[in-house]
């Protein structure tokens, strides 16, 4: 892993004092609900993600009900579950660690909110070591299909690795040989490129982009295609065309647009028109790919 920044990790010292608190719909770990009805924006994706907050407090949306998070608390996110979309105006004065449980590995995003509630620019992204990360979606795995008389103890085998995963970045924070003091622009690409997969090109503005990762629009850009030979542009259509491809038999086009942060319905329908060849050039891939996952 490696920092956006060479300095050390602010997030080292409050990461030795939390204990793991884990807030689950799966084994019905949810602290009380709170009454708020203004509920924020939600989104959901393919990709099992937890929210693990460092410090800070704030009111964070699950499903269709927010619950209140203080420093310790790890949220567990389902394929699909609908959650909080990015941070709410209200939210401030946080910091937090993204964990993303993506195809062949798991990545780690810290993220800090200042008192006007900015994105600080002090964050790392970068993937975790696969044995850590590897027993923790073990233990994730087999809570879903746990009887409800042994959730209690599926729960403290996924607290156990929680905290184990949490160590490790710790150590690794507060190591002087460590490379996560080190900026490596690769981490920022793949970062960038990991944050508009998984949030299906939705609020991937170029104004957003250089706020969370540090890096101006321009040379954001030019480094991108460097990496990827394609452009954020690119990168931002295909996200989109994957999600309708992976939805469309299960949500109405009104849904998909509004996932996606599309104005309305013909907004979204002259965007597929005008990408049919993206459309066609990625469905035949995932065609490809279920027919390998048959053969095997």
């Amino acid at each position: 892993m490696a920092s956006v920044e060479n300095q050390p990790f602010i997030f080292a010292e409050e990461l030795q004092k939390n204990s793991v608190r884990i807030i689950s719909s799966v084994c019905g770990s949810l602290p009380p609900p709170l009454s708020s009805e203004d509920l924020s924006a939600s989104h959901s994706h393919r990709a099992r993600e937890i929210l693990f907050v460092v410090a800070g407090e704030s009111d964070y949306q699950l499903d269709d009900k927010f619950y209140h998070l203080q420093a310790g608390d790890a949220v567990f996110i389902e394929p699909w579950q609908k959650h909080g979309f990015f941070y709410r105006a209200s939210d401030h004065d946080l910091k937090h660690i993204w964990f993303a449980l993506l195809p062949q590995r798991m990545t780690a995003t810290g993220l800090e909110l200042d008192h006007f509630g900015q994105i600080g620019r002090k964050h790392f992204y970068g993937n975790l070591p696969g044995d850590s990360w590897q027993m923790l979606a073990g233990c994730w795995d087999r809570l879903r299909l746990l009887p409800e008389e042994l959730l209690a103890l599926g729960k403290k085998q996924l607290q156990l690795g929680m905290e184990m995963i949490l160590n490790e970045i710790s150590i690794t924070m507060l190591s002087e040989s460590s490379d996560w003091h080190i900026n490596k622009h690769q981490d920022v690409m793949e970062f960038t490129s990991d944050y508009i997969d998984l949030h299906h090109g939705r609020n991937c503005s170029l104004v957003q982009l250089e706020k969370i990762t540090g890096y101006t629009q321009y040379y954001l850009c030019r480094l991108f295609r460097k990496y990827y030979g394609k452009t954020i542009g690119d990168a931002i259509n295909e996200a989109r065309m994957r999600y309708v491809l992976e939805q469309k038999a299960v949500l109405s086009s009104k849904d998909i647009a509004d996932e996606l942060g599309f104005a309305a319905v013909v907004s979204f329908w002259k965007w597929r028109r005008s990408n049919r060849k993206l459309e066609e050039q990625l469905q035949a891939q995932l065609q490809y790919s279920k027919k390998s996952v048959l053969k095997h």
